[in-house]
């Protein structure tokens, strides 16, 4: 199990060897494998993991031909988008049928696609795997059956895909049995569903499937807990808003965020229950707000990594966006007024500078002339200024007086 260890892996080939017992799960952590996985000619026996579905960037080689693998092909193995080489899974013990997921990588397949052969796909495996019972809906009358209360916990094996078929059935129940393999996308037909749609503990390793959206009729006990569900949440379950009571998906592998459309579900009033998966971001407003009208059973932050971005906890799959340079532009409009302050920033001047003046000042540049300001009269003063004159003094003209 080691080998989960080397994440660094582009390529791995151990083909045409002796290896046996159960491919590991640790498989999964090989997340960049990019040019080929190649296991041909072994003799390695169980189920092919769902967690090989992790590697996303695989594109040239996935062989698994000439084993001793049964059941079915995982719905995960859809999410090789990438895929474009040698995909190669015949010669072994497989059975069920090849999941839509699955059959939709065969367009871009260019160099191989082997599947069928030496497999028994398209018939039901409890049929041809020892020690499985399988649901007893293939053959039922699909005009007239309208309930399958199934939860006895005898039931093993795939849920064949036949069950699609019976679309006047409003209730199903197939929860606590030891069910395998993928929830096949034929559920959504079954569209006359309303009392109950109900798989909880089971055994299942199955993506969730869309189609399940088409399920609008439901108006309680959507119960998908404890399946061993795997990917997102489909936004389409966003759909189902006549369920009331009992929209249940706990106690699985479910990863990424809640999706907003999840706030359509306005009619639910009891039992929203998202707990202990691997969940992650923020809870949106939308979602958030539905919890005022749920009375009971508010299961939601209890066992996942909400309020932590999904880049951080699922890094393999989500990438963080760094974050950029300060924005120039204000985060808000400037205000039109000045900002008061209590006290000045500077001594306000008492008087403002002048402009120099052409003109001479008004004011005297030094003390006070001892002359009289007055004009001088034209009557001589009484009192001469010095010694008596030997004669009259004679007045100037006034018009040379200063």
């Amino acid at each position: 199990t080691q080998i989960g260890s080397l994440t660094r892996v582009t390529a791995l080939d151990f083909s045409s060897n002796q290896l046996s017992l159960a491919l590991p799960t640790e498989l999964g952590s090989l997340v960049d494998l990019s040019v080929s996985f190649d296991l041909t000619a072994n003799e390695l026996s169980s189920t092919i993991p769902t967690q090989l579905g992790g590697a996303v960037k695989l594109a040239s080689s996935f062989q698994l031909a000439s084993n001793k693998l049964s059941q079915g092909l995982p719905t995960q193995l859809g999410q090789l988008e990438k895929f474009k080489g040698t995909f190669a899974v015949e010669s072994n013990s497989l059975c069920g049928f090849v999941p839509s997921e699955v059959q939709a990588l065969s367009y871009s397949v260019t160099a191989g696609w082997t599947v069928a052969s030496g497999n028994s796909f398209g018939t039901p495996c409890c049929q041809v795997t020892s020690g499985f019972n399988c649901l007893p809906v293939v053959g039922l009358d699909t005009s007239t059956t309208t309930s399958l209360a199934l939860s006895t916990g005898e039931y093993t094996a795939t849920v064949p895909t036949q069950v699609g078929l019976l679309t006047e059935v409003t209730a199903l129940d197939v929860g606590f049995n030891s069910l395998t393999g993928p929830l096949p996308t034929q559920l959504g037909a079954m569209t006359k569903l309303s009392a109950q749609a109900v798989f909880s503990s089971n055994q299942l390793s199955s993506s969730v499937p869309t189609e399940l959206g088409m399920l609008t009729g439901v108006v309680a006990n959507f119960e998908l807990d404890d399946i061993g569900l795997t990917s997102t949440l489909p936004t389409e379950l966003g759909i189902l808003t006549g369920v009331a009571n009992w929209f249940v998906m706990e106690q699985n592998d479910i990863t990424g965020s809640i999706p907003s459309q999840f706030g359509r579900l306005t009619s639910l009033t009891a039992n929203f229950r998202l707990a202990s998966n691997n969940l992650c971001s923020e809870v949106p407003t939308e979602v958030e707000a539905l919890s005022s009208g749920v009375a009971a059973s508010w299961k939601v932050v209890t066992g996942n990594d909400i309020g932590t971005p999904c880049c951080e906890t699922l890094s393999s799959v989500y990438t963080c966006t760094p974050t950029g340079a300060p924005s120039p532009v204000p985060s808000s409009v400037p205000s039109p007024s000045p900002t008061a302050s209590p006290y000045p920033s500077l001594a306000p001047s008492p008087l403002p500078t002048p402009l120099p003046s052409s003109l001479p000042s008004s004011m005297p540049s030094s003390a006070p002339s001892p002359l009289p300001t007055a004009e001088p009269t034209l009557v001589p003063s009484p009192v001469p200024s010095a010694g008596p004159s030997p004669g009259p003094t004679t007045p100037a003209p006034s018009s040379s007086l200063l």
